[in-house]
């Protein structure tokens, strides 16, 4: 049924928020590449970086479920599931923790809300229809190690007899 899955991994259990459709999705993996000019005027390139990838998605949320007996709950039916969908980005929004993004196209790891939008028109009124771009952040990770400080000063401050030298003529 849906095409694209949000899901949070900051709780014990998932939590996905799940469309009703993915109306367009935008993958962009681009890199920044340094230019450098040199005496002829061709320019020399000696690094590429990776920028984040990003993903941009439009979807929609209708009002109605798939499963007619659900919009008896007004949990899972009726106009109260836009509502609460929308509620459940802006929390996704607000906690600021990265998530994973599953696409029919490929799945994304550590990716933040960089925008979240929606426009409400006459047309889309019984349903919730947003775009939500994404960027991944990389995570670092530190190693501890053994403080070796003491151990090289005290190198330092040994004296090193080089014995004795004559000042005759050589």
């Amino acid at each position: 049924m849906s095409l694209a899955l949000l899901f949070n991994r900051s709780k014990p259990t998932i939590d996905a928020i799940e469309l009703d459709a993915s109306l367009s999705e935008t993958h962009k993996a681009s890199s920044e590449i340094t230019k450098n000019p040199v005496e002829l005027g061709a320019d020399v390139t000696d690094h590429i970086h990776n920028d984040p990838d990003a993903l941009s998605i439009t979807g929609i949320i209708s009002v109605t479920p798939d499963d007619i007996t659900a919009s008896f709950n007004p949990k899972f039916g009726g106009s109260g599931r836009a509502k609460s969908a929308w509620k459940q980005l802006l929390e996704l929004r607000a906690k600021r923790e990265p998530f994973d993004v599953f696409t029919t196209l490929r799945s994304y790891r550590n990716l933040v809300i960089a925008d979240l939008t929606t426009t409400r028109t006459a047309e889309n009124s019984n349903a919730l229809e947003f775009t939500i771009e994404l960027e991944e952040i990389e995570i670092a990770s530190v190693s501890l190690v053994a403080n070796l400080a003491a151990d090289v000063a005290d190198l330092a401050l040994k004296e090193i007899d080089f014995g004795t030298q004559g000042t005759g003529a050589v």
